[in-house]
């Protein structure tokens, strides 16, 4: 053999593992370490691997918002309705239908000393003017010119957040799709497919800034949603492959059904393949937890994926977790089985960036997989130092 043949022998031995990859899945943007990682998963678990069993499939539990897809389903739907003005509150009682069941206590609105239910209050007084002006014929450009939507608009986002620093998660999870309190299930479902064809048909992520007509209150909103070809790529790759696929997010069930079972939207997953927040009782949409339901945040997660998947799979625990948050950190790591948890970086900070950091300290190619994105630019992000096409 000749020097340059042994020269030549990693090359090959690289080019050899790539085209092996690329029969489980194209790469596209993913991180070559995260890529090569996830093939492997599929080949060892597959339909193609020695210890298959069909009747106890191997399967994978993803998150849905910031990891199945780019940005907030439900934050998105909250937009929605702001900008046409799409609730089913009667003005007369919009003061309690803003709030849906939060205590009253203190916030603080960029310094603005308030309680929670004079924020209901100043949304009710807008609420009510914008919706006697729509009564009246004005139309959606009429009414966004308006005072009282632009402190509308601006108030509501910057009280979401409040809620999300001085609540507590469960509080926070059963308050956002709220938004669709007293609409019949029919309707807020229309409703959800309406706002998700928008958003995907931007065909863009990106941020603004919300200010209040006195300048008080200012805020960033986040729009724009994205279902990006690497993680349908990874989805379609381990079904393709005997592995099955569930949702598991904090997100409203019915809101994540919309989008994952509607074949036009490319996910095609049966909704008892989706578990997330599920509402109890009654034809209307009403902030009531269904009982006997794990709550699927936090440590609910962990028990919900062992309460109703695991027992679908001979009792074992998931192959595969993705998450992004610190909302995914208990099942990333309360299951000593898992053989990756597969984290989408989109900065998030607390716990979840241990995860990140042990990640990157191990190069991705331990239990825990760090995969880097441009929220603006919809894109993953490949190595450094590699071509970021």
């Amino acid at each position: 053999m000749t020097k340059r043949s042994l020269w030549l022998l990693p090359l090959a031995a690289v080019c050899v593992l790539l085209a092996s990859c690329t029969r489980v899945m194209p790469r596209g943007n993913w991180d070559k370490d995260v890529y090569k990682a996830l093939c492997t998963l599929i080949e060892e678990n597959g339909i193609h691997s020695a210890g298959y069993d069909p009747d106890c499939r191997p399967y994978a539990v993803f998150d849905f918002d910031n990891t199945t897809i780019f940005n907030d389903i439900t934050q998105n739907l909250m937009l929605y309705q702001i900008e046409n003005l799409r609730f089913a509150y009667p003005p007369e009682t919009a003061a309690e239908d803003f709030l849906n069941g939060l205590e009253d206590k203190d916030i603080f609105l960029e310094g603005l000393g308030v309680t929670t239910r004079e924020v209901g209050r100043q949304l009710a007084g807008d609420y009510t003017i914008l919706r006697a002006r729509q009564a009246e014929g004005a139309t959606l450009e009429e009414l966004h010119q308006m005072p009282e939507y632009l402190d509308f608009r601006a108030r509501f986002i910057k009280f979401y957040h409040e809620v999300a620093t001085h609540y507590d998660d469960g509080t926070l999870c059963m308050w956002m799709p709220c938004t669709l309190s007293d609409m019949t299930y029919a309707e807020a479902r229309d409703l959800i497919v309406e706002s998700n064809d928008y958003w995907l048909a931007q065909e863009r992520c990106w941020k603004e800034t919300w200010t209040s007509p006195d300048s008080t209150l200012t805020v960033e909103v986040s729009k724009g949603m994205y279902y990006c070809p690497e993680m349908k790529n990874l989805q379609r790759a381990l079904r393709d492959n005997g592995i099955d696929i569930y949702f598991c997010s904090a997100s409203m069930e019915l809101i994540l059904e919309t989008m994952a079972s509607n074949p036009k939207y490319g996910i095609c997953l049966d909704t008892a393949n989706v578990f997330a927040l599920r509402f109890g009782g009654g034809d209307t949409v009403r902030p009531i937890w269904k009982p006997g339901y794990p709550r699927p945040y936090l440590d609910g997660k962990t028990e919900l994926i062992r309460e109703l998947i695991a027992p679908a799979h001979g009792g074992k625990s998931p192959i595969l977790i993705a998450g992004d948050s610190v909302g995914d950190y208990a099942m990333l790591t309360q299951f000593p089985d898992l053989q990756h948890g597969l984290i989408i970086d989109c900065g998030n900070k607390g716990e979840i960036r241990t995860l990140v950091e042990k990640a990157h300290a191990e190069g991705n190619k331990g239990r825990y997989l760090a995969q880097p994105r441009d929220f603006e630019g919809r894109k993953y992000l490949r190595n450094k130092g590699e071509d970021p096409k």
